[in-house]
């Protein structure tokens, strides 16, 4: 979860005028564990405009990541991944983003 926390840190609430907010949860269901890591910051598009040199940090993160979770799913035979969502209101403006992780119970 560390490095979803971190870029909603950095990315998400970092440039956010107002009080930032980070919502950790972790639920079971069947044989697999769902974490999400939601943020009411600014955004990814309004994150990705402000872009730094972090930017390659993040980008190194979510692929070393993505990679830890395909060889679980390979280990176990059962789906381990992740989802990034976009969090908008009715009108199309952001209002955070969600990270879903999924993990295999072993």
């Amino acid at each position: 979860l560390q490095p979803f926390v971190e870029n909603a840190i950095w990315h998400g609430l970092s440039n956010k005028d107002g009080e930032g907010r980070i919502i950790i949860r972790f639920e079971q269901q069947q044989a697999e564990l769902s974490c999400s890591v939601t943020d009411n910051g600014i955004g990814r598009r309004a994150a990705q405009a402000l872009k730094n040199s972090k930017t390659a940090e993040e980008s190194k993160a979510l692929a070393i990541s993505a990679r830890r979770l395909k060889l679980l799913e390979e280990e176990t035979g059962s789906y381990a991944g992740f989802e990034i969502i976009d969090l908008k209101n009715a009108g199309g403006q952001a209002l955070g983003t969600q990270v879903l992780i999924h993990l295999p119970i072993l």
